[in-house]
């Protein structure tokens, strides 16, 4: 006697996100960036962002007029703080290169909603 086997078909879910992996790489060059003064006083620095501890920090390394093209470390900083800093400097860097890089920090705007006062009315009708 043939046995027989009842095949089950579980629904596959494309809805469903899936687990954030950051990318294996950590080291990522961010290009040059012009730094401009008084008449005859610009210079140029080239940057490099390093993830580490898991993304919840990262390490700053740029090039200045003293190493040449040596990079030089230019400090630690915790996700906001990265990007705060290259706001200050005027480089941009989009929130999808941010993301690219594996970036995990809040990028939405936090906007605080009052609750409505009595004077208000109270009623809808």
């Amino acid at each position: 006697m043939p046995r027989q086997a009842l095949v089950v078909e579980f629904p596959f879910d494309t809805d469903t996100p899936k687990p954030y992996t950051p990318p294996r790489k950590r080291l990522f060059y961010l290009g040059s960036h012009t730094y401009g003064g008084a008449p005859g006083m610009s210079w140029r620095s080239e940057f490099w962002v390093k993830r580490v501890k898991r993304g919840t920090r990262w390490e700053l390394y740029g090039t200045d007029e003293e190493t040449g093209k040596a990079r030089s470390w230019m400090g630690e900083y915790s996700p906001e703080g990265i990007r705060q800093y290259f706001d200050s400097v005027e480089f941009h860097i989009s929130d999808e290169e941010w993301e690219e890089m594996g970036w995990r920090g809040s990028i939405a705007e936090v906007v605080q909603l009052q609750e409505p006062t009595a004077a208000a009315g109270g009623s809808n009708g």
